[in-house]
């Protein structure tokens, strides 16, 4: 019997303690690094109207949103495309630099830009005016890609073995927190003498709303678990096609199959450009009509 209360009192201690942690209860865990976005680009509402007078000043408002989990450092931020005949912006860029998600910035950090511009008239005798205009983002972006991946020396072996993994193509889905992603790696290992080759082809679309630039992005690092990949630097990259970089490893005195962690980082810049456009009526001319 009183072996019974006691250990009844040492429940009820850890429970009110609260040493014991009921399933699915505890801190949140955010993931940064998933995602195909990098710079979003939104204009501020009204910011400019819909209709603006012959003659007036009014303001763009850009709000850029670093929605990547890579930090921006040298952004630039342009408008474009005014007939200068009827437009006058005094300052139509800016530089600016965001944080990606991370702790402290779980979507991001964001900034707003406010563009002064004067209507300086429009064709006489109309009574309005519809003005097209771009804004355009540059950047320099990374994306890292990472996977657990199989090294099995023993795949060509006539000898059937049962072995912890199998070399097979892994897909990568939800992107890695930039408009660049790995979607996919082919994984090949043959022998050279006694050691072993492995190679790996990493599959990259550009899956965000707007360009690589340059048509080539840069191989930063490649590694298999601490040892370093030997890629080409600068790869070729078209916007809407699957693109590939290979990198390769010599791996030494293997002995039978194993899982490891593979990784790759590389960069590019990046460009967004959203289009709009906003109406300047000649109130004057147009209310003598009605």
């Amino acid at each position: 019997m009183r072996k019974k209360l006691l250990i009844g009192i040492i429940v009820l201690i850890l429970f009110s303690s609260g040493c014991i942690k009921k399933p699915g209860i505890g801190p949140e865990v955010t993931e940064y690094n998933i995602g195909t976005k990098g710079l979003e680009i939104n204009i501020i509402k009204n910011l400019p109207p819909e209709e603006t007078w012959k003659g007036n000043a009014f303001v763009i408002g850009i709000e850029l949103i670093n929605a990547g989990a890579f930090n921006i450092t040298d952004g630039e931020l342009a408008l474009s495309g005014f007939d200068p005949e009827y437009i006058g912006i005094q300052k139509p860029q800016e530089t600016f630099e965001l944080n990606g998600k991370q702790p402290g910035y779980p979507d991001g950090e964001s900034k707003v830009f406010n563009f002064e511009v004067q209507n300086l008239g429009i064709r006489e005798g109309s009574e309005e005016y519809v003005s097209s205009f771009s804004i355009r983002t540059e950047y320099n972006y990374e994306t890292t890609a990472t996977a657990e991946v199989c090294i099995n020396p023993d795949i060509y072996s006539t000898v059937k073995t049962k072995h912890v993994c199998e070399i097979g193509p892994i897909t990568l889905r939800g992107g890695q927190g930039a408009p660049v992603s790995v979607v996919s790696i082919d994984e090949t290992i043959s022998p050279v003498g006694l050691n072993h080759e492995v190679s790996f082809i990493f599959h990259i679309k550009n899956q965000g709303e707007g360009r690589v630039m340059n048509k080539f992005i840069k191989v930063k690092e490649a590694k298999l678990s601490n040892q370093e990949l030997e890629c080409k630097d600068n790869i070729e990259f078209e916007n809407k096609e699957d693109n590939l970089i290979q990198c390769s490893v010599i791996l030494e005195e293997l002995r039978g199959a194993y899982i490891t962690p593979l990784s790759i980082t590389f960069e590019y810049e990046y460009e967004n450009v959203v289009d709009h456009k906003l109406k300047i009526v000649d109130l004057l001319l147009k209310s003598k009509k009605i």
